[in-house]
């Protein structure tokens, strides 16, 4: 079962393209599993919850708090929200396409994906040089923590732990899980570079042609046709083999060879005689790209372009 696939581009990068279904249910019973999980751990974990005269107690020790503490400031809450909505963005592109929806899917898939990797950026500068860094990683220190956890679920508590600061260590390994699973889907499905032993990308062009000519049925009263005498064959000339041309732009915009809508780029290996070829990528309120090219036979021409705003 091939969990992962990748091909090569024109440009000998490899570029992942496929991703099982398998590993998706795989991963959606997963996350099931872990809501059930941790649903049941905080409604059943013995600790969580303070009766009324520990809770008078602890208040009278703390008299001068205020009625609210501030846990998460104003910047804080706005990179959450702005990387929970990205996210969003991207798992609904990802998957209504597939499903059948069509929109104009890829340009919110990659406004999402740069806002995504915006606001990453910003937490690990705003972490590093603004915040306590260490504050949530783990490491030997918390080897107190974790045992007063264990024996706290167990309903001993006759050895008190040191008291978690403003990340719980059950918060801390959780952080820590998904920091290394974003890693770790990085170097499976991010990796680049050259490559041969991956199969080319292709695109096959499908033409529908409808039959408009109408065949008379020949008519009962009609005599027999004879059957013409017969010919000799010649064999026909060998067809000449076709160059490529492959396109991509970025914003993708809608391609004409020749005149000929071929469709959005990118596109790949697009069959064309051998000679000179007019390339012509159009966007609405983007500046059109025109160029001509020199294909030979049997070779591919690849071409990028950037579409520049204004038209």
């Amino acid at each position: 079962m091939d969990l992962l696939e990748r091909m090569r581009s024109p440009w000998g990068e490899s570029v992942f393209v496929h991703i099982s279904w398998d590993l998706f249910w795989a991963s959606l019973v997963g996350g099931l599993l872990f809501l059930l999980a941790h649903g049941g751990y905080m409604l059943f974990s013995q600790h969580r919850k303070r009766n009324a005269d520990e809770v008078n107690r602890l208040e009278a020790e703390r008299a001068g708090l205020p009625a609210r503490i501030l846990r998460h400031g104003f910047v804080a809450r706005v990179f959450h929200w702005v990387m929970a909505f990205s996210m969003l963005v991207l798992l609904f592109t990802a998957f209504l396409p597939i499903i059948g929806v069509r929109f104009a899917w890829v340009q919110w898939h990659w406004m999402a994906g740069i806002l995504l990797t915006a606001s990453i950026l910003f937490h690990i500068v705003h972490a590093t040089f603004f915040l306590d860094f260490w504050s949530i990683w783990v490491g030997p220190k918390d080897i107190p923590e974790f045992k007063a956890e264990m024996l706290r679920e167990i309903g001993k508590e006759d050895e008190p732990g040191p008291r978690p600061g403003k990340y719980p260590l059950s918060n801390r390994l959780y952080h820590l899980a998904v920091v290394v699973a974003g890693l770790g889907a990085y170097l499976v499905l991010g990796r680049g570079g050259q490559t041969s032993g991956e199969p080319p990308m292709v695109r096959i062009d499908t033409v529908h042609v409808r039959d408009t000519a109408a065949v008379p049925a020949p008519s009962p009263a009609s005599p027999r046709a004879t059957n013409p005498p017969p010919r000799e064959r010649v064999a026909a000339p060998p067809a000449a083999a076709p160059g490529y041309i492959t396109v991509n732009a970025e914003p993708y915009g809608e391609l004409y060879i020749d005149g000929v809508d071929v469709g959005p780029t990118p596109v790949v290996r697009y069959a064309v005689p051998a000679g000179v070829h007019t390339i012509k990528v159009v966007r609405e309120g983007y500046k059109s790209i025109v160029e001509k090219v020199q294909v030979d036979a049997g070779n591919t021409v690849p071409k990028r372009y950037t579409l520049l705003p204004g038209g």
